[in-house]
């Protein structure tokens, strides 16, 4: 998180991790299974999350 404005990014963070539990629960009760990636989180453990989500 940036260092400037902190309630603003802190408020935007929350907005977009509500939106994703909102969306993700919308596609799973359509029978989808959902694996949400975080561009900060491209880096590590995703192929990892990939091949569980798959398998």
């Amino acid at each position: 998180m940036l260092s400037s404005n902190q309630d603003y990014w802190a408020r935007k963070l929350a907005r977009s991790v509500a939106k994703d539990k909102q969306n993700v629960a919308a596609l799973e009760a359509l029978g989808w299974r959902v694996l949400v990636v975080w561009e900060c989180n491209l880096e590590s453990g995703v192929s990892e999350a990939i091949q569980a989500l798959v398998a």
